[in-house]
């Protein structure tokens, strides 16, 4: 079944028109970046993979499925449009980035800061009506490091294989994480980054009936610092309208 699933994510990348698993993969934002990645049972064994930018920076990622290092990232620039909208994270601070509730359901994290940062801990979740839902919570591993200006994908699939990291990532990235609750288009989410104690870092509202067609999301221009406004599909790379 997940087989299949990843297939059509494949064919659907640009549109978050999707569903089920996919790989949070490196981006540049400018050059040409080759990839190339190995892994084994989740669970168990290591994933490692690499990407380089023809700009002239490389990146390395490394992943170790629940237990060890994890390190994921790729090279990025900055959308230089700006619009309104909500944000609650302050500079600096790793941030919900890019979030996708129409089709697939996927959510972007990036990091804005001038250094590495370490993820371990740290978690992603939805709400109920009394705040967060942690029994959905999505916790990243001790080791799980987010390079400065590098993304990290979450994938939303419905067969259990919730954590990672994986490497099945509807083609965007080199590795990511998956969760199990569902992102409404219809009537709303209210998403959140937490830290170990699971107090909010940064959340976001994705309203109800936002996106019409399976290629809107609801993004920040610029990455990272930017309000949150409609942006085109681009799991795992900048930006833009």
């Amino acid at each position: 079944m997940r087989n299949a699933v990843i297939a059509s994510l494949a064919f659907a990348l640009a549109a978050c028109g999707d569903s089920g698993p996919s790989t949070t993969a490196t981006a540049t934002a400018t050059g040409t970046t080759t990839a190339a990645s190995t892994s084994g049972t989740s669970g168990a064994g290591n994933t490692t993979s690499g990407a380089t930018s023809t700009g002239g920076a490389t990146t390395t990622s490394g992943a170790t499925s629940n237990t060890g290092a994890t390190s994921i990232g790729s090279t990025t620039g900055n959308a230089t449009s700006t619009s309104t909208g909500s944000t609650g994270s302050s500079a600096g601070a790793v941030v919900l980035n890019e979030v996708c509730g129409k089709g697939a359901n996927w959510i972007e994290l990036f990091n804005p800061g001038g250094e590495a940062m370490d993820l371990g801990g740290l978690g992603v979740t939805d709400s109920n009506d009394g705040g967060l839902k942690l029994s959905d919570l999505v916790t990243f591993p001790n080791g799980t490091s987010l390079p400065s200006g590098g993304f990290m994908l979450l994938v939303g699939t419905d067969d259990g294989g919730f954590g990672g990291p994986y490497t099945d990532c509807m083609g965007a990235a080199s590795s990511c994480f998956y969760f199990g609750f569902g992102i409404s288009n219809s009537k709303g989410e209210h998403l959140y980054l937490v830290d170990a104690n699971q107090n909010p870092i940064d959340d976001v509202v994705y309203p109800a009936h936002f996106a019409t067609d399976a290629g809107e999301t609801l993004g920040r221009i610029p990455d990272g610092s930017g309000s949150f406004v409609m942006t085109a599909a681009t799991p795992a790379a900048p930006n833009h309208q």
